[in-house]
């Protein structure tokens, strides 16, 4: 632990393990502890510098299921490229920040899954064999009705109407409703049976 503390400081890409079998057969417990204090999130391989960049995705479309899923799909422009996918809850979805990547070198143009998080907007990058990504293709945007609530802290601004969970179910008034209250997620704010704004927390 100290040596990878160390790499860190000093500005180092990663990390190689020898032996590896140390690592893969959790030795002593060690690939749940660098799994849980290191590498919480996936990780892509850096790409070969001044190594071309592959055309970007020609087009692709999310779609959001009755039973919660997100069905996301593309098409590619050229072949022998993998796919990396990325999710936000902000727009646009920001490929650079390693916390969005969500999946890694996937050889298939569709993918379904639950969110565990509180991302709802979606990018997808195509990389070549030299780990150069193409330009993102954001997969979805903000709708007309995507209005995100002004809050001052844990305290919200908005006074009326209810605030709904995923399930439509009511949970609590605007007013002075305490959102330190409410786990993470994306809630629905309703006034009168209409949508007036989202909370993501």
């Amino acid at each position: 632990l100290r040596q990878i503390y160390f790499c860190r400081q000093i500005g180092l890409n990663g990390q190689a393990y020898f032996r590896n079998e140390f690592l893969m057969n959790n030795t002593k417990g060690l690939f749940d502890e660098v799994r849980k204090s290191f590498y919480q999130h996936p990780a892509l391989v850096p790409p070969l510098p001044d190594a071309p960049q592959p055309a970007p995705i020609l087009h692709g479309q999310c779609e959001e299921t009755n039973t919660g899923e997100v069905k996301l799909s593309w098409q590619a422009a050229e072949r022998e490229v993998v796919f990396h996918v990325y999710g936000s809850s902000v727009y646009p979805v920001d490929t650079n920040d390693a916390h969005n990547l969500l999946f890694s070198s996937l050889r298939v143009d569709s993918i379904s899954f639950r969110p565990k998080g509180t991302e709802r907007y979606y990018a997808v990058t195509a990389a070549n064999r030299y780990g150069v990504e193409s330009m993102p293709l954001s997969l979805n945007s903000p709708a007309d009705g995507d209005i995100p609530i002004v809050n001052d802290g844990d305290r919200l601004l908005v006074r009326e109407g209810s605030i709904y969970d995923s399930n439509q179910q009511e949970l609590m008034a605007c007013e002075g409703a305490d959102l330190h209250d409410l786990s993470s997620g994306i809630y629905l704010v309703k006034k009168d049976g209409t949508t007036i704004g989202i909370i993501i927390k």
